[in-house]
């Protein structure tokens, strides 16, 4: 459910299903990112595994207060704005900005960047948004959602979700600036 990128850049985020707990283990600019298989493991078999990377993933993005998140997730079409920010702490959640169309709606740039749903849909906003010049990192555990060798995506294991090295690896993206 997270894609984020440093003001004025956009961010981009994606998610599955959602609901606000901690992790077990008590654990408490620019990115796209699922919530299934990143913020949480996929599959998850407890409700106490749902969210808890959302810690982790937090502390990355309160080290870059400029980054804006755009969520392109199948949760926008049952969620509004407010409740997909409702998921993450307050400081947060105010970085979450928007939410992309859905690649069905971006024929024409299926067409140019080929059967990559998330792709498209990040596209698709920046077009949106007049800012296709702009830099961005998705977060996601389906590299295949994806351009083959697509230097903005950061990638993580769905079977563990976000884990200290791919945060090392997105923060260190953030820095960048891409």
């Amino acid at each position: 459910m997270p894609c984020m990128m440093p003001k004025p850049t956009a961010t981009h985020l994606t998610a599955k299903k959602t609901r606000q707990m901690q992790c077990s283990s008590g654990k408490r600019d620019d990115s796209v990112s699922r919530l299934d298989g990143v913020l949480h493991p996929e599959p998850y078999y407890r409700d106490e595994e749902l969210f808890c990377r959302r810690a982790l993933f937090e502390s990355v993005l309160r080290d870059f207060p400029k980054v804006e998140i755009v969520v392109s997730s199948t949760w926008r079409d049952t969620r509004d704005l407010a409740t997909l920010q409702g998921f993450f702490s307050p400081d947060v959640a105010r970085s979450i900005v928007s939410v992309t169309p859905s690649w069905r709606d971006l024929p024409e740039l299926i067409d140019v960047i080929g059967q990559y749903p998330r792709h498209v849909e990040v596209e698709g906003w920046l077009r949106q948004q007049g800012r296709v010049w702009e830099s961005w990192i998705a977060l996601d555990d389906r590299a295949y959602w994806f351009k083959p060798f697509l230097p903005n995506l950061v990638h993580c294991d769905s079977s563990t979700g976000l884990d200290e090295k791919v945060a090392s690896a997105l923060r260190h993206r953030l820095q960048l600036g891409s």
